[in-house]
């Protein structure tokens, strides 16, 4: 039996969720943000939780397990909670104010999560100044469960958006709400928390892209921090003999990852105690395979794809029982980026664990279930116990994988096939090693227009490892920025330019930045016209629009949409004049009208944009007719 004065290394931080930029998330904007729908009637009242109290157990517990939010039970099903509307559009709106006075961040579970295609779920605070979403289908899980990242204050509101085309109708279950009492954001985002060390020399951490990690460049793709179910922990990629980038993950058993788990990829400073540690790759959603209590193992497979960004590798393993000359783990302790610890005396075995005791590093809670390398690089445990916080003396613990691996039949899956499975597998890496500059062959169209510019689609090379495009000055991030096609394809919708000419396109990784290949922007010429198909009245009318560079932009609107030709053009008869502007150099404009007044209410109107040449006065063009309808 393992003594008391051993010390679990979880951190659980009751809340599974990730950051708010790094939670995946999809276009759209709430329809409450124009559709004029009435206001929320009523707010959904948490029951307080005794703050005091959890505070006094959390400091009775030494802060083991690290709680920082109470867990708050509930069964909010839209079909029955919350205030449904439609829009002017068909669109079917459900509104749930949800109010847990006093919490510094609100995190929503749900017990039901399916949405159908099209449907739309968003959530904001009262004035949606800070809106979350868009949610949809790709959000969901096997077990039918999902959960959305922390928010501070103690007010969200919930909005699902759908369509008049759905024919089926969204499930939508709120099951648990967590009243943040500590301030998990800021655990979060990077900054860790005292009591997660336990009192640990922090002095003592080494970050992975020290020089004591050099030779674990590789190994460090396969390490990943974990949100789920109460805890941060650590966890690692692993690979199976059919080398097939399976998404499996082996972790420790007490750190209770769930369905609803956040896997964060790559979160680690930049260089040796230095530069940032972003955590905007993750990926949510995970299938748990097998447990094991005796060697504190757990296994499960990452629901969804891996982006190509990320860079994964999958490390090899070791079911040997024969002791190894030297031991690395690579974790994240106290939540905070990747550290590396390294035993050079050689780890010892007993019936349960690998010991080891370190001569560069140490644990801390959210160290628990990070990997351990023997001398050949290969998987040997995931982190248990330790026996203390101090730097220097520290015996680390580690569930035996070739004991766990009996256990529950590990195999099925990692050694697929049938037949006698190796005691060793090396490591499967997609992307070689390591990962090469990424390299653009073409830039296709070569030419776009300054507004409304489109999609553009580079054809290169390693662009699966891709973490930022840059068009000129402005730089784009995956998923949202560029969509990589795949190792041989990018597309992006190209960002409005600052002047008109040729700009420079590179496509960037971990290695490196790729040779630039040119865009070209041109004046819009024939001109295009932007403007909302719906006005709602009390508001302006917002327009946007481009032409030739420093030509005369005049904007017309007319009750009919009846043209007439005119220099041969086609222009609305009986027109009004709405603005006359001098465009940009890049040939782009912009107007909004005075509020709407309400006897528009049921009026159609048809606005056109027509491009004056500021020389001669001769038409360079004019757009065709654009309706606007007021519906209310």
């Amino acid at each position: 039996m393992i003594s008391s004065r051993f010390l679990f290394l979880l951190a659980p931080a009751a809340l599974c969720v990730a950051s708010a930029a790094a939670q995946v998330q999809f276009p759209g904007v709430p329809t409450s943000s124009w559709a004029g729908l009435p206001p929320l009637q009523n707010a959904v009242a948490m029951p307080a939780p005794d703050v005091a109290q959890y505070m006094a157990e959390d400091e009775a517990n030494g802060h083991f397990p690290f709680r920082f939010g109470a867990v708050i039970g509930t069964h909010l099903d839209a079909r029955q909670e919350g205030q449904w509307d439609v829009a002017s559009d068909g669109t079917k709106v459900w509104r749930l104010e949800i109010h847990s006075p006093g919490a510094k961040s609100l995190g929503i579970e749900f017990s039901k999560f399916d949405l159908p295609a099209g449907g739309t779920l968003f959530l904001y605070d009262q004035q949606q100044r800070e809106v979350l979403g868009a949610y949809t289908e790709l959000n969901e899980n096997p077990d039918g469960q999902f959960v959305i990242q922390p928010f501070a204050g103690d007010v969200a509101v919930l909005e699902y958006n759908e369509p008049q085309d759905v024919t089926r109708s969204a499930e939508i279950v709120v099951g648990a709400v967590i009243h943040d009492y500590r301030g998990v954001l800021g655990v979060l985002k990077g900054v860790p928390d005292s009591a997660l060390a336990g009192g640990a020399d922090g002095a003592c951490l080494v970050d992975i892209n020290c020089p004591q990690g050099a030779s674990w460049q590789n190994h460090k793709r396969a390490s990943m921090k974990t949100v789920s179910g109460g805890g941060l922990c650590s966890a690692a990629l692993i690979n199976n003999t059919a080398n097939d980038g399976t998404r499996y993950v082996i972790t420790a058993n007490h750190c209770g990852q769930s369905s609803n788990t956040v896997f964060y990829f790559n979160y680690e400073t930049s260089g040796c105690g230095t530069g940032s540690a972003p955590q905007n790759q993750t990926v949510s959603g995970a299938t748990v395979l097998a447990t094991n209590g005796t060697y504190d193992g757990r296994f499960m497979r990452i629901n969804n794809a891996i982006p190509n960004a990320y860079v994964p590798y999958f490390c090899g393993w070791s079911r040997s029982t024969s002791g190894f000359t030297q031991g690395t783990s690579i974790g994240h302790p106290s939540g905070g980026p990747k550290k590396i610890s390294i035993d050079n005396n050689g780890c010892t075995l007993s019936s349960t664990v690998w010991n080891a005791t370190w001569n560069t590093g140490l644990l801390e809670g959210g160290s628990s279930g990070g990997p351990i390398y023997d001398q050949n690089g290969r998987f040997r445990g995931q982190a248990w116990f330790v026996n203390s916080f101090t730097c220097g003396v520290q015996t680390a613990g580690y569930g035996r994988f070739d004991q766990f691996w009996n256990a529950v039949n590990l195999a099925q899956w990692l050694a697929p096939g049938g037949g006698t499975a190796p005691t060793t597998l090396d490591a499967y890496d997609p992307f070689g090693t390591p990962p090469a500059p990424p390299s653009v062959t073409t830039v296709s169209p070569s030419t776009v227009t300054a507004f409304e510019p489109g999609q553009v689609t580079l054809t290169g090379t390693n662009f699966n490892s891709a973490t930022s495009l840059t068009v000129g000055s402005t730089m784009l991030a995956p998923p949202l920025g560029f969509t990589i096609v795949s190792n041989t394809q990018i597309t992006f919708f190209a960002p409005q330019p600052s002047a008109l000419g040729t700009v420079n396109v590179t496509v960037t990784n971990s290695i490196g930045t790729s040779p630039a290949k040119t865009l070209t922007y041109t004046e819009t010429v024939p001109p295009k016209l932007a403007v909302s198909p719906f006005g709602l009245t009390g508001t302006p009318l917002a327009y946007s629009y481009g032409g030739g560079s420093g030509d005369i932009a005049v904007l017309v609107f007319s009750g009919s949409s009846t043209t007439f030709p005119f220099q041969g053009f086609n222009v609305l008869t009986g027109a009004f004049v709405l603005k006359v502007q001098f465009l940009s150099a890049t040939g782009l404009g912009s107007f909004s009208s005075a509020p709407v007044p309400a006897s528009a209410i049921g009026l159609t109107i048809h606005s056109q944009l027509i491009d004056v040449n500021e020389l001669n006065g001769v038409l360079v063009g004019a757009t065709n007719p654009a309706t606007t309808s007021f519906l209310f």
